[in-house]
């Protein structure tokens, strides 16, 4: 029993380890490629590691969801640099916990099961809008309420930061799903 419980919490600890450093890496990339494709802080018009932290939440659970839970608390240090360890943590809810309670809601609804044999990509389509839009409209109002970002500018930030994570999903998403196709044509 105690081996089994050993080998069990490796793996989740793995996966937690590999997420961290999936978004960790494609954040840093993000910032190397495409600084002109930011709308304001925080926000960016493709967002890559929207797709990682979905991939996350969906094939890694809860362990998956920690994983990019303490990357984006290591990097929300970095991008929001005045900001309290309180505000940083409300950042990851609004960010992380609020989008992947709607998600584990719909999956629920939809009576998809842990392996996800019943997501089919309409429905993967409607997961992804739901999840960037609710990513969007939680996150960019704490960023309006904790980190005083410009409220002027609070709907069109919601609609870019929904785009641009849309879009990051699709792409990251779209390449995980054609390198596993191609993995399955090559055994």
């Amino acid at each position: 029993m105690g081996n089994e419980w050993s080998r069990y919490l490796t793996e989740k600890v793995l996966i937690s380890a590999l997420f961290f450093i999936a978004y960790w890496s494609a954040f840093k990339l993000q910032n190397v490629i495409s600084t002109e494709l930011e709308y304001t802080q925080g926000v960016s018009l493709v967002f890559l590691p929207a797709g990682v932290k979905l991939l996350a939440i969906l094939l890694g659970g809860v362990w998956g969801l920690a994983g990019v839970a303490l990357a984006a608390y290591v990097l929300a240090i970095e991008v929001w640099n005045h900001s309290s360890v309180f505000d940083n943590i409300t950042h990851i809810v609004a960010w992380l916990i609020l989008p992947y309670m709607a998600i584990k809601v719909l999956l629920f609804k939809w009576g998809v099961s842990a392996d996800l044999a019943e997501l089919t990509y309409p429905r993967l389509l409607v997961l992804t809008l739901v999840f960037t839009s609710v990513g969007a409209v939680t996150t960019r109002l704490h960023a309006v309420m904790v980190y005083n970002s410009d409220a002027e500018i609070l709907q069109t930030s919601m609609l870019a930061m929904a785009f641009g994570d849309f879009v990051g999903v699709g792409i990251v998403v779209g390449l995980t799903v054609g390198v596993g196709l191609l993995a399955r044509r090559r055994s």
